[in-house]
């Protein structure tokens, strides 16, 4: 058995021990015991910190080997906690469970504090490195302080491998990489926006609100595109002034006036989205919108925060007619071509799309700034793509950016679905049997293999690297270059469909050289040459958090060296992302919760290993 699955049974015996403890027993003269054996078989290698305490049997006396909840008479309070001897290589031990109406002379039950206590006294002080013991211990404290049971769990789960020689094989480390990965996953720092004061509450508190225009005060307009116009807008039963929130108004011109047909048409735009409001009579139809085969994207702190979506009719805004007219119903506009109604979306309001923020501030940008920027367009990308979707139109200006933080510390989150391909059916795989087929927008950054597709009887595109392929053409634009699929002044710009890896500039000086060879190697024409976007998002994780000799060194990284950074940056994520800090701090502590959130440690030697063969490569 493995030493995760027996520290879960334990602990989970001891927790059932102290709510028995808080549940007051009938006053009851009569004793009725029930007692169930289970036998574990655990493995003590040398030093193995187990519960050894005997169960108290006829007489007090305890049997060897077995272990109760309550206080042996003669011992101390907590004193439960032995070890093996070094001798005893495997043992068995017998877990008795007692259920009682009246509470036996002289007997107590673990409280929650002597649980605790024994995690930081026994296992977390089990490790080689006396920073991450530090942090675990202050994180246990923390965590376990107010009695939260699911918290504390969590974190036993993580710490109980924190000991060199605890876990030695593969299959248990990944599975410490589990518990990180759920562990993290229920911190704020994923689940919900660092700034949650943003999102449109229902006054009347109801969880059927169908939203329309009527909720919401419109602003100036921020942004105008081929397709939409948003504005800034703000809720009308929100506490603040502030417009803290954007509504995107999508241009119709062909759907029919009805709130089904709108969103049918209009339902790539939807992916990301929270809900889509629609009254009660509707809702049931929209189930079967797209037939079920739209694929829908979780919240990610790379992606977009919609939080809501609904037909209305196009208001009469001021400057209307001059920005958009032609997209203006006839009634507010007689030249007009568009439809009364149309689609509106409803999300959090970013400072400037990627384009506006490289340009304004081009000259505080710094090597850190640009591969933060870099890491979290990857991560954002290796979200879609496990997800099952590809944008399929990534460029800066479908990029935002949130600089609550202050400009050193930016946000990039990924936006505008309109063009995406998110079908459940298919996948990243598009059948391509005609040329009237749409293959996506921005030709200038349109991957090889999908630029150059031809189609066919059973042809198909495949979009599992396209969007990472355009990723690493924005990079020229993140690190202070020009993008060479551009046309400009110097250059008509290169065409995807025949360029070679000779015709691509090299990266802007400044650049990390392991990044830099990372962008090469995801700009290969052939897709098969280029790495998984999980992977390459790994790579520039451990470029920025990793130990420095992992990546300038070509000495072997084993198992324990990445469990133990693991278990530290989880420590880290778990401990001092919850104690006070700024704007700032908070998202970088959210880039590394997003990675620990997904990662395994296949993807992480994986990826070590891609960075060793680039060093041996310098090296030559």
């Amino acid at each position: 058995m493995s030493v995760r699955e027996l520290s879960r049974r334990i602990f989970q015996s001891l927790w059932r021990g102290f709510y028995r403890d808080q549940t007051k027993r009938p006053d009851d003269s009569a004793v009725h015991v029930r007692r169930g054996y289970k036998t574990l078989e655990v493995q003590a290698e040398g030093r193995g910190n187990i519960p050894d305490t005997a169960a108290v049997k006829a007489g007090g006396r305890a049997a060897e080997g077995e272990f109760c909840y309550g206080t042996v008479p003669g011992h101390g309070h907590g004193q439960g906690l032995g070890r093996f001897p070094k001798t005893d290589r495997r043992r068995s031990v017998t877990i008795v469970e007692e259920t009682c109406n009246k509470e036996a002379p002289g007997q107590r039950y673990y409280a929650f504090e002597t649980a605790r206590k024994a995690l930081i006294g026994n296992v977390l002080r089990r490790v080689t490195n006396t920073q991450a013991a530090n942090l675990r211990r202050r994180a246990a404290k923390y965590l376990t302080g107010d009695g939260n049971p699911s918290s504390f769990l969590a974190l036993v789960g993580v710490s109980l491998a924190s000991g060199t020689g605890i876990m030695t094989k593969e299959d248990e480390i990944e599975g410490v990489c589990h518990e990180i990965r759920q562990a993290v996953s229920k911190t704020s720092l994923v689940r919900t926006n660092l700034n949650n004061n943003q999102e449109p509450q229902d006054s009347g508190g109801s969880k059927d609100k169908v939203w329309s225009l009527e909720d919401f005060e419109l602003g100036s307009a921020i942004a105008k595109g081929c397709s939409a116009v948003v504005y800034s807008a703000r809720a009308k039963n929100s506490k603040t002034d502030e417009f803290n929130l954007a509504m995107k108004m999508m241009f119709n011109y062909h759907a029919e006036s009805n709130a089904l047909t709108i969103l049918r048409a209009m339902q790539r735009e939807i992916v990301a989205a929270r809900e889509v409001s629609l009254p009660t009579e509707l809702q049931q139809a929209a189930l079967q919108l797209g037939s079920g085969r739209m694929v829908r994207v979780p919240h990610h702190p790379n992606i977009v925060e919609i939080y809501t979506a609904f037909a209305d009719r196009i208001p009469g805004l001021p400057g209307a007619i001059n920005m958009y007219g032609d997209a203006l119903p006839t009634r507010l506009n007689p030249e007009g071509s568009g439809r009364n109604m149309s689609l509106f979306l409803v999300m959090r309001r970013y400072d400037c799309s990627l384009r506006d923020y490289l340009s304004v501030y081009a000259e505080q940008l710094t090597t850190r700034i640009s591969s933060v920027l870099f890491t979290q367009l990857l991560e954002g990308v290796a979200f879609l793509h496990q997800t099952g979707v590809a944008h399929r139109d990534l460029k800066s200006d479908n990029i935002l950016i949130d600089i609550s933080g202050g400009v050193d510390y930016p946000r990039l989150v990924i936006t505008d679905f309109g063009c995406c391909l998110a079908d459940s059916n298919h996948k990243l795989k598009l059948p391509y049997t005609t040329y009237d087929t749409d293959k996506g927008g921005n030709p200038a950054l349109m991957a090889p293999e999908v630029a150059s597709a031809k189609p066919g009887a059973f042809k198909t595109i495949d979009y599992s690297k396209s969007d990472l392929w355009t990723a690493g053409t924005i990079a020229y634009e993140i690190f202070g270059g020009l993008n060479p699929f551009y046309s400009n002044q110097t250059s008509p710009g290169l065409l995807s469909t025949n360029y070679t890896m000779d015709d691509l500039p090299c990266m802007p000086e400044g650049t990390p050289v392991l990044l830099s060879r990372l962008v090469r190697t995801i700009l290969s024409p052939a897709p098969s040459s280029r790495p998984e976007p999980k992977q390459a998002a790994t790579i520039c994780q451990l470029y920025l958090w990793s130990p420095s000799q992992w990546i300038k060194t070509t000495g072997r990284v084993s198992s324990q060296d990445v469990l133990q950074w693991l278990l530290t940056m989880t420590t880290k994520v778990l401990c001092e992302s919850r104690w006070g800090n700024s704007e700032s701090a908070l998202q970088e502590y959210q880039l590394v919760a997003t990675f620990l959130t997904t990662t395994t440690l296949t993807d992480i030697k994986t990826s070590i290993s891609w960075i060793q063969d680039q060093l041996d490569e310098m090296e030559d």
